[in-house]
């Protein structure tokens, strides 16, 4: 399977120790195959989903997953939306404003109760204690233009009263090319995710300007509950009640169970087996800060499709006469089943 953006080796570095055989079941039938885009792959958005694949929940849960590595989460949602992947892994919001423009996209797992995004002043060039209004002027990094990290900048630079134009926008791509910006004094603040945000926190290259890692900040800054990585499938599929999207909500949703129980000794068991888990002080100290921006079940935070429409429609105007189907973007029947057969 050739998919534009993303590449074979990539994939099998992302997925790390589980395995990409076919084994079979104990009948003798092949397991269900689900292909899984996914976005933002050197940041812990999807940690949920990395977890699943390194301890092997998914083949525990009796599916094989090929994880397909996009440029980000727009990029996986339209990877869905053409067919070329079963399943996708992105920002709630992005699939709601795909909905509005078109597509016939359904959540079925949230895995982020938060967004999990921060905004950033660098400290090299920003003075010591720097507010939104020193960004005018100011060279701000995104990932990309109309990517989660690009909406998040305009909705804080909405609330502080600074008009979009006065900040000079620019996309720099993956977090660890931001990092690099910053610290050379390229840019003057980044939008992005953990680990790299607690990093530079961490190095004090960085001042935050905006957090939206913990459900009291997140709730606040998006006025509700703002649901953050979900995943998600056609809405045909995902109504029919299929069997691959069943088991890969119940090996995301043990990876949930394992993140809110491990301990160091945990993460250092990880690191042996999972590339991305080697730097155990800053994955750690990330999670730690980022815990409550996850999940304890895979529903979707009471208000989430009402906030996350509400937000878009404050960014983009345009949308506010689109007739929209907020029950239509997600279902509770997987993360349910989960819970039940996993007994929470």
């Amino acid at each position: 399977m050739a998919v534009a953006g993303c590449t074979r080796r990539a994939c099998l570095l992302w997925l790390g120790a589980a395995a990409l055989g076919r084994p079979s079941l104990a009948s003798g039938s092949p397991l269900p195959v689900v292909d899984l885009a996914v976005g933002a792959a050197d940041t812990l958005y999807d940690l949920p989903i990395k977890l699943a694949a390194a301890l092997g929940f998914f083949a525990a849960a009796g599916v094989e997953v090929h994880l397909w590595e996009y440029p980000g989460g727009m990029a996986a949602l339209e990877a869905v939306r053409e067919g070329h992947a079963d399943v996708g892994a992105g920002p709630f919001d992005a699939l709601v404003l795909a909905n509005a423009r078109g597509a016939s996209l359904q959540s079925f797992f949230v895995y982020g109760r938060t967004p999990q995004l921060v905004l950033a002043a660098s400290s090299r060039t920003l003075p010591p204690q720097p507010t939104i209004q020193h960004l005018v002027g100011k060279l701000v990094g995104v990932t990309s233009f109309g990517s989660a990290s690009h909406r998040f900048l305009r909705l804080v630079l909405l609330d502080a009263g600074v008009p979009e134009s006065a900040v000079r926008v620019i996309p720099v791509g993956a977090e660890a090319r931001a990092a690099e910006a910053l610290r050379a004094g390229s840019i003057d603040g980044f939008c992005g995710l953990d680990p790299w945000m607690t990093r530079l926190e961490r190095s004090g290259d960085v001042r935050v300007l905006a957090d939206s890692r913990s459900v009291r900040s997140s709730d606040a800054l998006f006025q509700g509950a703002m649901p953050g990585g979900c995943l998600f499938a056609p809405y045909a599929r995902s109504k029919a009640g299929d069997p691959g999207i069943e088991r890969v909500a119940q090996a995301v949703f043990q990876a949930l169970k394992w993140l809110r129980t491990a301990e160091l000794s945990d993460w250092n068991a990880l690191a042996s087996k999972a590339a991305w888990a080697r730097d155990v002080g800053t994955t750690s100290a990330a999670v730690a800060v980022s815990l409550q921006g996850y999940t304890a079940d895979g529903g979707l935070p009471e208000g989430g499709a009402r906030t996350a429409w509400r937000t878009l429609v404050r960014l983009y105007p345009e949308l506010s006469g689109v007739p929209l189907s907020l029950s239509r973007l997600h279902t509770e029947h997987y993360a349910l089943l989960a819970r039940a057969r996993l007994r929470l």
